[in-house]
């Protein structure tokens, strides 16, 4: 499983400068967009009080890394639960990226 939305990187302007591209520097935006960019839980810690997640930003599925993002909640514990994975995705995509949709793995069923 994984999410997909546009996802808006911001420009370190000043990185740019620091090392020589003050050129580049003036002339690039502020943020570039990355269409269609593909987010993946790739770590996941905790247990039944707190779960912690480190979230992935690629241009694409098995792309180039753009960012990481980190995220916690607390899992439902009930007999009727998704796994903590599921319950994950389910938290990001409802709390930090809500235009995200959801792109399932081959083989995979909702």
């Amino acid at each position: 499983m994984a999410l997909k939305m546009n996802y808006i990187k911001q420009v370190d302007k000043d990185m740019l400068k620091n090392v020589g591209f003050n050129y580049l520097a003036e002339k690039v935006e502020d943020s570039i967009t990355f269409f269609d960019a593909y987010i993946k839980i790739t770590n996941q810690n905790g247990d039944k009080n707190n779960i912690n997640l480190v979230i992935s930003i690629y241009n694409q599925k098995e792309g180039i890394l753009l960012d990481q993002d980190s995220y916690s909640f607390i899992p439902d514990t009930s007999d009727t639960a998704v796994n903590f994975i599921k319950q994950g995705y389910q938290q990001i995509k409802a709390n930090k990226y809500p235009t995200a949709i959801d792109l399932l793995d081959e083989g995979q069923t909702a």
